[in-house]
Parts: structure tokens; sequence; C-alpha cells
């Protein structure tokens, strides 16, 4: 079991570090003391113990998070795989395993051969007891008959042993004493190497029974990749997986990645040994495809249920699924194991084995726990989709004063400047927390709040800003867990990240404009979009609850109290808005043939299930009857959008997969450039030192090749290079990730050779010319042929997202005819070209296209002929492609 001591780090011959360790240590065991979840432990457990499924109600910041994977682990909720079912094993116990096992298994040979020895005997009685009762059958036969038994009996003796010994039993005038000698001579002189010969049979026996099920079963070639099964954690943003994995490495003083990590997409940090692994959602929606039944753990906790992401909603049903099959299984084989050890307790030959095969198993069948985490007092609806018990915990919130404005704000921006200027000159000590929608508004805000401190008086105390949004790099993300200097305060603008995922100390004051950003999607028009829209009450009350954590708080609501009333009760799940092409390609892809009968916590909209299969079929991923082809196998493979997977299965036959390769991986990341609204000016023209005339895809690739070159150099230049070119250097670090890991999986799958080398090891390979360098990476050295084949390679993909230029300058998409502008980042803003696809059509105060590359319009039919006409080019309705019906 995991004790409190062992969190101790061991001694160090430095006392002052030891003694560091030892405060360190204290210190944390003090703060998860303090935590509302602390005393709710032992019933946490107990209700783990006797459901299968429970639902966990507590407030962000109660230590659910971090708390309940250490319960689990200390409870002994991961298992060893092979060996002793033991979390831990003393040194002694270490030390004499061997001896033991030895000594054990002479132990066996000695019961065996003794087993054996006791069977005879036995056989010996039954025999001379059935022999007394044949002799009174006998004595009415007449003396002829007797003869006549007797001559038959030595007739046959010679030929047959058993038909002798039968015989025997007839004879009359033999007393007992005769037969039961006669008997046991025959016993005893059987060879002693046939009962060595038994009693290797059953050693061996012994061995066939352990292994069988390994043998047996496919489970077990999942088993052999881990040591152990594993507590999983799920978090719907990869910062909360990677930053909450660290936090309980560090709580519980263990090396991070090895009894503790994360995995995300692209990017795993674990071992062997790993007990407790946080993860993204989507990253466990994968791991079902090559472990269905989640072999590889003993608990699923989804944590912040209640942001119900898409593939959150998806592994609710999944789930659901694999726990009936699962501990249906266990019974199964638990009832079999019963059967199996009755029946082989009526055999005493058996006995001893059957028990010592229980006591020394190799490994156990446990039924899988689920545990859903959320922060909203709305669990109803979980509790009734699992048939689940509510478990809540208590929190110790502060009060928290809610503060509305009389009027509607008509620049909420403008109201939020003034808000945070007011609250640091005029309220009491206490950081502040304020909501905005992206990393747009957040750097107008820091620039605004900066011009306007600076003109306050020397002594008014100091302002630090502090911003979190997604494409901010890492290492300055996670300075916004940094505690403010003494006689300062602290404000940190966040998207709602910092609604429920991240947990920042010390903030009283929140300011909240009632807005986020989300990607809506309309099945009829077959258009994402990324809009501005007002948040649900649960998230407004979910934001006014970081003011009260430490102490009394006070929450800004920059929104009329009839306007909250307004607004819905709960978010808007992700899978009812939000394209779902990629899920139901993995559903197929985990044998879900019938998508609509899938259990959903909330059922997609029909007209977006319908869409998500039209681009599916268009893409050659199902065939007409709505089964996945053996291309949508392949599609299905590579964690990716299928519309990327298929431009990267495309490339290959086009002979063009290192560019586009690294496309899909530039495609793939948050943000690739990152532009300060201070520089914005100086950014836009480093940019357009790598522009390309057909668009922003070749542009990503100049400055990608650029950045590898640097990198060649050394990784100090690099990174001074990416300042200089306002270009995110971890965004690059992940691309050249990202290309590594398409390029193993497309090696696996035999698409590429072995030996095949990535962008990044041909700039670093010595046996590789420069002129074979300059040919892959030099845009004048690329021919137009190779620059088409990139072109068709992403129409491959993208073939929905093609809009054409107007009489007007503006451009009309294809497939809806929604009219639409150039966003102004991209290189093509000033071009005009007459055919563009695009990757993604945002809507702000106007509908706009952005990351563009030129086609042209014959390619269309050419090259997604089951959705473009081969003689004018314009999409097939959707009622007509041949003739499919897609229910």
């Amino acid at each position: 079991m995991f004790e409190e001591e062992d969190l101790i780090p061991k001694p160090k011959k430095n006392r002052t570090k030891k003694k560091r360790n030892i405060r360190n240590y204290k210190k944390i065991k003090k703060q998860q003391e303090e935590l509302p979840i602390f005393g709710a432990k032992e019933t946490i457990i107990e209700k783990i113990k006797t459901n299968d499924t429970i639902i966990i109600v507590g407030e962000t910041g109660c230590g659910k998070s971090t708390q309940v994977p250490q319960y689990l682990y200390s409870a002994g909720y991961y298992t060893k795989f092979f060996g002793k079912n033991k979390i831990k094993q003393s040194k002694e116990e270490n030390q004499n395993q061997n001896e033991i096992q030895i000594e054990n298994e002479n132990q066996n040979k000695n019961e065996i051969q003794n087993e054996i020895q006791n069977q005879i005997q036995n056989q010996i009685q039954i025999q001379n007891q059935n022999q007394i009762q044949n002799q009174n059958q006998i004595q009415n036969k007449n003396e002829i008959q007797i003869q006549n038994e007797i001559q038959n009996q030595n007739k046959n003796q010679n030929q047959n042993q058993i038909q002798i010994q039968k015989n025997q039993n007839q004879i009359q005038n033999e007393n007992e004493n005769e037969i039961q000698n006669k008997n046991e001579n025959e016993i005893q002189n059987k060879n002693e190497n046939e009962i060595q010969n038994q009693i290797q049979n059953q050693i061996q026996n012994k061995n066939k029974n352990k292994n069988k099920n390994i043998i047996e079963n496919e489970k077990f070639q999942i088993f052999q990749r881990n040591k152990r099964q594993m507590i999983g954690i799920t978090q719907p943003r990869r910062v909360a997986a990677i930053t909450l994995a660290k936090r309980v490495a560090n709580e519980m003083g263990v090396e991070f990645g090895k009894e503790v990590g994360f995995a995300i997409r692209f990017e795993d940090k674990t071992s062997a040994n790993t007990g407790i692994k946080f993860m993204t959602d989507g990253l466990l929606l994968r791991e079902i495809l090559l472990d269905p039944l989640l072999w590889n753990y003993s608990v699923i906790i989804i944590d912040e249920a209640h942001e119900r992401t898409v593939q959150t909603d998806i592994l609710f049903g999944m789930l659901k699924k694999i726990q009936k099959k699962r501990n249906e299984k266990v019974e199964k084989n638990q009832q079999k194991t019963k059967l199996e050890k009755d029946k082989f307790k009526s055999n005493k030959f058996g006995k001893n084995i059957l028990n010592e095969n229980e006591s020394k198993s190799q490994y156990k069948l446990i039924k899988l726990k689920i545990i859903i985490m959320s922060a909203t007092l709305d669990s109803w609806k979980f509790s009734e989709f699992f048939g689940a018990p509510v478990y809540y915990i208590e929190g110790r919130q502060y009060p928290v004063k809610i503060m509305n404005t009389i009027e509607p704000e008509n620049d909420y921006l403008d109201a939020v400047l003034l808000t945070v200027i007011q609250i640091h000159l005029w309220e009491e000590e206490g950081d502040i927390l304020v909501f905005l929608t992206g990393q747009e508004e957040i750097e107008i805000m820091e620039k605004l709040l900066k011009e306007k401190t600076s003109l306050f008086p020397s002594e008014t105390p100091s302002l630090i800003i502090y911003k979190i949004f997604a494409a901010l790099p890492m290492d300055q993300q996670l300075l916004v867990f940094n505690r403010a200097p003494k006689g300062s305060r602290k404000v940190t603008l966040a998207t709602n990240i910092a609604e429920t995922s991240i947990t920042l100390n010390g903030i009283r004051y929140v300011v909240d404009p009632g807005l986020v950003k989300q990607r809506l999607f309309n099945a009829k028009t077959g258009m994402e979009t990324l809009a501005v829209v007002p948040i649900s009450k649960a998230s407004a009350w979910q934001r006014a609850g970081r003011a009260g954590r430490e102490k009394p708080g006070i929450c800004f609501r920059l929104f009329t109290e009839s306007a909250f009333d307004e607004l819905d009760e709960q978010t808007i799940p992700e899978i009812i808005r939000a394209n779902i092409s990629s899920v139901v390609l993995q559903l197929k892809a985990m044998h879900v043939e019938n998508v609509l009968a899938f259990d959903f916590l909330d059922a997609p909209d029909v007209d977006s299930l319908r869409f998500a299969l039209k681009l599916l079929y268009s893409l050659h991923a199902l065939n007409p009857d709505m089964s996945l082809t053996s291309h949508g196998n392949l599609l299905a493979m590579f964690p990716l959008d299928p519309r990327l997977s298929s431009a990267l299965v495309k490339s290959i036959e086009l002979d063009c997969f290192h560019e586009v390769v690294s496309l899909v991986s530039i495609l793939s990341v948050e943000s690739l450039l990152y532009t300060p609204s201070h520089n914005r000016i100086k950014a836009k023209k480093s940019i357009m030192n790598f522009h390309h005339e057909l668009g922003d895809h070749f542009t990503y690739l100049n400055i990608y090749y650029s950045f590898l070159m640097e990198k060649k150099k050394s990784r100090k230049n690099s990174i001074i290079w990416c300042k200089e070119n306002f270009v995110n250097f971890r965004s690059l670090e992940q691309v050249s990730k990202i290309s590594q890991q398409l390029i193993q999986y497309c090696i696996q799958a035999k698409l590429i050779p072995q030996n095949f080398l990535s962008l990044e090891h041909l700039t670093h390979n010595a046996n590789v010319s420069e002129s074979v360098i300059d040919l892959v990476f030099k845009q004048s050295m690329r021919s137009k042929q190779q620059e088409e084949r990139i072109q068709k390679s992403m129409i491959s993909g993208f073939f929905m997202n093609v809009a054409q230029r107007q009489s007007d300058g503006k451009y009309r998409c294809f497939l809806n005819n929604e009219t639409v502008s150039i966003h102004p980042s991209s290189v093509l803003a000033n071009s005009k070209p007459d055919c563009v696809l695009f990757h993604e059509l945002i809507t702000t105060s106007h509908p706009y296209i952005r990351d563009l590359l030129i086609v042209q319009q014959p390619w269309l039919s050419e090259i997604a002929p089951r959705f473009y006409s081969s003689q004018n080019t314009l999409p097939i309705p959707r009622n007509s492609v041949q003739n499919v019906d897609f229910f």
C-alpha cells in the first residue's frame, strides 16, 4: 500500500537539502489537509469500492482533480500485471523471491508425489472391497462354472492385464489375502519412471493452467506493453493534463513521467511503471481502438465532465458500453473459475494443483471503475445516464458579492478597462481575474492597462499583468501561477480556460463581460465558424466562484440582471454545435455500425450526422452502404481530422509527402505565428519575408524550412530567430514532433519505407548532400509540377472548402454560396486570386476565410469526383450523390 512515509524524500548527504525537502513535504501535507475534499477521503474510497460508477461534484479548487487519483493510488487501485498482486513489497520479499519460488516448486513436487501414492492406496482399497462383494455373489455358482471362469481367466491373463483384473474379482476359491497380495503386486510392479512421468505431467499441467488465459485472451497483448493497470484521468485541455500531472507527481514525491505522467496528442510522458496517467479525452478515445475493453486501466476518471466536449460525450457512451462488456466478462470468468474449482476439488488428484494456481495467479481480472467529476451541481443527467449515485463535496466557498451593470454596455472592452482600474485604485488587496474571449482581446487589454497605469502617481502600487490563452507559449502560460510581489496587485487576463481547468490562488475580484468564443458548425451550410456568444448561467456562476476561494470576494458582471436571466441554464454541449466528422469516423472504426443508435448523452443534430457521413463518403472512407472502407480504416489510424489524413495519404501517391506531412503538422498546432498587438505592423512585415505567391500554406512551409536550417546551426540560434521573426518557437518544435510521429504511423502502415527520413533528419544527416537539401527546402528549386502535386493533395482533403472570386472582389463558397472575404492576416489579402482553398472560416463582425491556398477549378472534379460534377465543377446536391442514402 502507499504509505505516508513513502512521500518523504530519501535522505541526502546534504543536510540543508534534506531539511528543505522535509519542509516541502510538510507544506504539501498541510495544503492537502486544508482542501475541502480531505475530510471526504474515506467516504470517497468506500463509495468507489461499493459502486462501479460514481459521480463526484465539487467546486473548482476543492482538490478533486489532484487528490482523488492519489486516494485511489494509496488504496491499491493500480495493479501489477505480473507477479504478486501487491502494490509494494518489502526489501526482504524482493531479495528472497527466487528462493521462495524454488522452495514452493519443490514443495509442489512432493505434494503431487504424495497425492499419487495416496491415490494408489485408495485404488487398492476400493478394489479389495469390490472383490469381497463379488465373492458373496459367486458362492451360488456351481463348480463347473467356477472352473470355466478360472480357465478363461488364465488364458487371457498374459494378453490383457485389465481383463485379468476383472476375472480375478469373480474367482471363488481364492481367499481375501491372496487377492489382496496379487493386486498389490500388480500395482507395485509398475515402473517407477511411470510415476515420475505422472509427477512431471502434473507440474507441466500446472504451468499450462497458469498461462492458459494469457495465450487465449487477446487482452494480454495489451498487458505486455505495460507492467500495471493504471488510474486514468482525462482532461478536456492539454495544458490542464500537463500541469495536473506535474502537480500530483510533486505532491507524491515521485519522478515526473515515471509513476505519474501525462499523454496528449503527439506527446507521451509515461513509462511502463506509470500508475497515474493524465491525458486528453481524445487520446483515451484513440486508445480504445487498440484496447477495446481498456484492460490497461483499473479506473477511468472523466474530469471536467460539465464542459461536455465532443470527445467527452463520446467517451460517456463508449465507457458505459465498455464497462458493461468488461464487467460481464470478469463475472463470467469468476463463475468459470468457481466451477473449475468445484470440479477439481471433487477430484483429489487435482486439488492441490488448483489451489496452487489460484494463489500463484500471474494476473487478476478486475472490473472497470468509472468516476465522473463535475464542477456544476446539475449532475442529474450524468446520474441518470450511468445509473450511478452522486457524491457532493462540501466546499469552503466564501461569500461572493455579485455586481451587475444598470444598463447594457456598448463597448465591453472599455468597461473592462475602467472596472480593473477602479478595483486597483479603490478596493482592498487581492488579485483580479478578467475573462476575455481570445488572444486579440487579451493583448489589446494588456496594452491599454499598461498605458493607463503608466500615468498613475509613483506612490500607487504597481499592477502586474499576466495572461493566458491557447496560442501563448507554454513557459509564458505557466507564469500565471506566480504570486504578485509584495506591495503590488496581480491581474490575470484569461480565456475561459481559467473558468474550471486551472486554479489561480489569491483571486478576490472577477471581471466578467459574459462572453465566450465558440466554434459553431452549421450543417445546412457545411461551414464551421468561430463566433463570440453569451455564456450560460452555469458558466457565469463558475466564473463568480473564482473570487471566493480564499476570502470573501466580488464578481463584477458587465451585463444587466435581466440579461443574466435570459442566459441558457447550461452551456450547449459541443457535440450539438460542432462538426462531428472525426467522431463518426472514430465510431465506425470502433465497430459502431449504426451511429444513430449509439448511446449519446445528448444526441447530435440529424443534419450534422448526415453531413459527416456525406463528407466521409466523399473522402472514400465509407461505402455506399455506410460501412467503413479499407481507406477509411487507414484514415482512422491517424490522430487527425479526416480531411488532413486524406491529404497526407494522397501526398504519398503524388510523391510530395515531405512537404504535405510538414503542412499537416503545421495546421495541427494551435498557432504558428505570434503577433503581439504592440508590434503588429513589424510582425506582418517579417512574415512577408517568407511570402509565397501560392498562399499561406507555402508561406508556412518557407517559415518551417527556415527554422530547421537555423536549428541545424544551434538550438539557441533557432530561439533567437523565432523571436526576431514573431514565430512561436514551441509550436515549431511541436511541428517537428508531429511530423516524426506521423512518419512513424505511415511506416507502421507500410505506406512509406522503413528508412524514410524527416526533413529535420535530412538537415542533420551528414550523408545527405547539400543539393538534395536545397531541392527539398528552397522554393526556387521546387518545380511547378511539385507545387501542383502539393495543391492537389490538399484538395483531396479540403475539396468542400473552396471559394471563387466574384466581380465585387469578394468570394463565394462553392458549398453553400455564402459570401466571404479573405482574412487580413493572409498573404493573399491583396492579390485576389480567382479560386482559393481555405482551411478555416471565422465570423467576427464579418465572415472571413483564412489559411488560403490557390487552386485551379478543373482540379476539383478530378480529385473529388464523388462531390463535384465533372461538367461544371458545381457542388452536387446533397440528395443526389450517386443516390446514396446516408442513413
